[in-house]
C-alpha cells in the first residue's frame, strides 16, 4: 500500500509539473502574439519607415495642391499651403511653399499683390539669392506697374544668374533686354 501511495504522489507531482509547463507555454505564446500584434500595428502606422526627406515632403504637397488648383479649388490649395507653412518650420520647405502660394494667387485671380507678398516672404527666408524667385518678384512688380522695383529685381536676378546654368547666355540676354526696355 505504501508503494501505491508513493506512485500516486509521483503521478500527482508529474501532473502538476506538466500542468505548470503547459501554463508557461500558453503564457509564452500569448506574449509572442501580443508582441507580434504591437510590432504589426507599429509597422502599419509607419513607425519603422525612414523619415521623409524635405524634398519628398514638398513634392507630395506640390502634387496634392496642384490637383486642387487643376480642379480650380484655389481656396483649398491656399488653406493647405497655409497649414503646411505652419506645420513645417524648415526655411527651405517654407520658401518653396511661399512660391507655390504665390503661384496659386496668380492662377486664381491674378492677385499680384498677394503673390508679391508671398514671394517676398520666400525671399526673406532665403540665404543665397534665388534666381527664379528674383525673376518672379521682378515680373510681378512689372505687372503691377512698379517699374523701379522690377528693374531692381531684374538686376538682382542678373547677378544671381549662375554661369553653370545651361541657359546662361539666353537668360542673360533676356534680362539685359528687359532692363533696357524698362529704362
Amino acid at each position: 500500500m505504501y508503494m501505491e501511495k508513493q506512485d500516486d504522489t509521483n503521478t500527482t507531482q508529474a501532473t502538476k509539473a506538466g500542468s505548470h509547463s503547459r501554463k508557461k507555454m500558453i503564457i509564452g505564446v500569448i506574449a509572442v502574439l501580443m508582441l507580434l500584434g504591437i510590432f504589426g500595428a507599429l509597422f502599419l502606422i509607419g513607425a519603422f519607415d525612414e523619415p521623409k526627406s524635405q524634398e519628398s515632403i514638398i513634392e507630395e504637397n506640390v502634387e496634392k495642391n496642384s490637383r486642387l488648383v487643376g480642379q480650380r479649388k484655389y481656396d483649398e490649395a491656399l488653406a493647405a499651403w497655409g497649414t503646411f507653412v505652419k506645420d513645417n518650420p524648415s526655411p527651405g520647405l517654407q520658401v518653396r511653399a511661399y512660391k507655390e502660394i504665390a503661384s496659386v494667387h496668380l492662377n486664381k485671380d491674378q492677385n499680384y499683390s498677394a503673390a508679391l507678398e508671398s514671394y517676398q516672404k520666400a525671399e526673406d527666408l532665403t540665404v543665397e539669392p534665388d534666381y527664379g524667385l528674383l525673376v518672379s518678384i521682378a515680373t510681378v512688380s512689372e505687372e503691377m506697374g512698379d517699374l523701379t522695383t522690377a528693374r531692381s529685381y531684374y538686376k538682382k536676378a542678373l547677378s544671381a544668374l549662375g554661369q553653370e546654368n545651361p541657359l546662361y547666355q539666353v537668360e542673360k540676354v533676356g534680362l539685359e533686354e528687359k532692363l533696357e526696355m524698362l529704362k
